[in-house]
């Protein structure tokens, strides 16, 4: 796999093109990658369960897991605090879109999403209201975000496929966007941006990418969207992987 990253194949939903290739950096050797210059990073995380138990206990993940990120992402911003909600496991060989949007957070989604951001400005502020109260959120001088944390569950093997792309905000001209309600969309796709990714992925990362601060614009957070690898091998297992939301409380002194 070349250093410099691959071209593949993004998709789209909504109006405009389905899909558009382009060319996907490997972020692994790139420099200056970080949560708050390019808006997500990977960090080295552990975490106790198993991959079964996460298809199977879901208590377990709510309660430890939960803890585990919420402890882990304090550590990397220097937050005064972190709320995790709303997981999502995704395996396309245990997806089944007959029952898939009826068992709540045990369902289990595909792997292959189009380019997209997770919710509007909006409601990032109803998110933040609802996990930290109004009152706090109003509060002067503090500062919220909402993170993706997304991992490989898979104690055998590194993702090898449907990867997932991530743009630098940065690098987005302000008429590649639109939409004033529900999530923004990506409609163009151009030489000027940045996309990029994290080959072989593995259990023992994590990856943290922003959907939401409090002190930027709408449409500040990373889109993203998986993607097939052209140089995966053909018997390439499943990628199977969880995502959460994170709410990172930072008081005026962390700002």
């Amino acid at each position: 796999m070349a250093t410099n990253g691959i071209d593949a194949t993004l998709s789209f939903a909504g109006p405009g093109p389905n899909s558009i290739k382009t060319h996907i950096l490997n972020a692994r050797q790139t420099d200056g990658i970080s949560l708050q210059k390019t808006g997500f990073e990977i960090f080295p995380h552990r975490t106790s369960l198993k991959t079964a138990e996460f298809y199977s206990d879901e208590d377990r993940i709510k309660s430890v897991y939960y803890d585990e990120i919420a402890r882990a992402i304090k550590e990397v911003t220097g937050a005064e605090d972190v709320k995790c909600s709303m997981h999502r496991l995704r395996n396309g060989e245990k997806y089944d879109p007959e029952t898939c949007g009826h068992n709540g957070s045990r369902d289990v989604h595909n792997t292959k999403t189009a380019v997209h951001m997770d919710f509007s400005h909006a409601k990032g502020q109803e998110i933040v209201k609802s996990l930290v109260g109004a009152k706090t959120a109003r509060r002067p001088g503090w500062h919220f975000q909402i993170l993706n944390v997304w991992r490989n569950i898979s104690d055998a093997n590194p993702i090898q496929n449907d990867h997932l792309a991530l743009l630098d905000p940065s690098s987005q001209a302000p008429d590649d966007t639109e939409g004033l309600i529900g999530p923004p969309r990506l409609t163009r796709v151009g030489s000027h941006q940045k996309w990029f990714y994290y080959p072989g992925l593995t259990k023992e990362e994590i990856l943290v990418f922003k959907q939401y601060d409090s002190c930027m614009p709408a449409g500040a957070g990373c889109f993203h969207g998986s993607f097939e690898d052209p140089t995966a091998p053909s018997d390439a297992p499943p990628r199977e992987s969880i995502e959460l939301r994170a709410v990172v409380i930072f008081a005026p002194t962390n700002t």
